[in-house]
């Protein structure tokens, strides 16, 4: 990637951070803070139920999951 693709990457994720943080719902996982080093990172709150990913690939959710997560021919 050139580095104007991934100012312009930076960007987007400081953009969707800032709509992040004024959310306030108990069924929203909540921004804590952002680091922003050499890479931009969002800090948020654990899940009780852990990781999205892991729990859909588990629950009755896994055939459309994998459905939206298989890879292109």
């Amino acid at each position: 990637m050139t580095a104007e693709i991934v100012g312009c990457l930076k960007r987007e994720l400081i953009r969707e951070a800032k709509l992040m943080a004024n959310l306030n719902n108990e069924y929203i996982i909540r921004l804590i803070g952002v680091c922003k080093t050499d890479n931009v990172m969002l800090v948020m709150e654990l899940a009780s139920l852990g990781q999205l990913n892991k729990y859909l690939k588990k629950s009755q959710y896994a055939t459309a999951y994998m459905m939206l997560h298989r890879p292109t021919l």
